[in-house]
């Protein structure tokens, strides 16, 4: 998987832009909105941006994101068969790993950051009861990005918190209800503040902000 990876990176480096790519790394370098888009997405490009100008380091977290969650995977079994590198070759071979990662788009950054966030719950699960806080905080974190990144986000928030409460059935109702419902408050309190930090300092007055919330809502 790390052989895969770079030669993902080798194979697409410094990313592959579309006009709306464009628009957001115009948006991270002036700090004025251009779209109604969400602003997270271009705040996130605008911090690699300013570490190493242009998308080359963006490109590189948002992949090595993919393939260090599925990694990762081999730590929830005990053992893991030689099938696990056939699978993992077939994985790398497929566009959305070797193509797509390399687009500077939000969908690929989303579906990332979701896959990111149930691996990290899965970790969490292992050995439930016991309070694995860090692979929490990190899906936690992830599910809220992802959420930030495409309006349709919210649903994974829901299912994810489903999936909370599922894990700690053991404990009975109050913790099925304790687990779910505190995950989705803190996701969403997470999401706000990290959306608020994201906003561009300028606003055209005629930017219809609330055009994405509309569409989602029709």
């Amino acid at each position: 998987m790390v052989a895969g990876l770079l030669f993902v990176l080798a194979a697409n480096l410094p990313g592959h832009l579309s006009f709306d790519s464009v628009v957001a790394l115009v948006e991270a370098r002036t700090g004025v909105r251009q779209t109604w888009a969400p602003a997270v997405s271009s705040w996130l490009l605008g911090l690699f941006d300013s570490l190493v100008a242009g998308t080359g380091l963006y490109v590189t977290a948002s992949s090595a994101l993919l393939f260090v969650s599925l990694m990762s995977l081999a730590r929830l079994r005990p053992r893991t068969s030689w099938l696990a590198v056939v699978l993992g070759l077939a994985a790398i071979a497929t566009p959305q790993v070797l193509i797509y990662q390399g687009i500077v788009w939000r969908d690929v950054l989303f579906a990332n950051l979701a896959i990111a966030g149930f691996v990290c719950l899965a970790h969490a699960a292992k050995g439930w009861p016991m309070r694995r806080l860090w692979p929490l905080a990190g899906a936690l974190v992830c599910l809220a990005l992802a959420a930030l990144v495409r309006q349709n986000g919210l649903i994974l928030v829901v299912f994810a918190a489903g999936v909370l409460a599922w894990t700690a059935r053991g404990g009975g109702r109050r913790a099925v209800l304790g687990w779910g419902l505190g995950a989705l408050v803190v996701t969403g309190l997470l999401a706000l503040a990290i959306n608020h930090i994201a906003q561009p300092a300028v606003v055209p007055p005629k930017l219809r902000l609330d055009a994405a919330s509309l569409i989602l809502q029709h």
